[in-house]
């Protein structure tokens, strides 16, 4: 399994501007679940009708995955990407610390053993 960094949601780089989190953070719900639905809606939107997209409650090791039949952006069958997305109340360019590195190696544990077919495994964060 290749772990692989993704893109974060601040695109200044590609000419769209940053999502402002403060602004993010006062919407409904929790800061985590309100971030992994954008994670998953984007996902979807995107790639969703290049593979089987599945998003299940309670996934152990990713929130989402996708098993790509058609070649698309993100790469050619048999690929298959699981996203985690972690929210992490920190600032831009901190380190996670070892219990946070200690915790996205167990959710990549817990992929290879409950979506073994998953090849390529993505941590998604706000920042970089």
């Amino acid at each position: 399994m290749t772990t692989v960094a993704q893109p974060h949601l601040g695109l200044e780089e590609d000419g769209v501007p940053a999502l402002n989190w403060d602004v993010f953070t006062g919407l409904a719900g929790s800061a985590e679940a309100n971030f992994e639905a954008l994670c998953r809606a984007l996902v979807h939107r995107h790639y969703g009708r290049y593979g089987a997209f599945k998003a299940r409650a309670a996934q152990p090791g990713v929130e989402f995955h996708l098993e790509l039949h058609a070649p698309c952006d993100l790469g050619e069958p048999p690929r298959w990407f699981g996203w985690q997305c972690r929210w992490y109340d920190l600032p831009s360019g901190r380190a996670i610390g070892t219990r946070r590195r200690e915790k996205i190696k167990e959710a990549i544990d817990k992929t290879r053993r409950e979506v073994p077919g998953v090849t390529d495994w993505v941590l998604w964060t706000r920042y970089p």
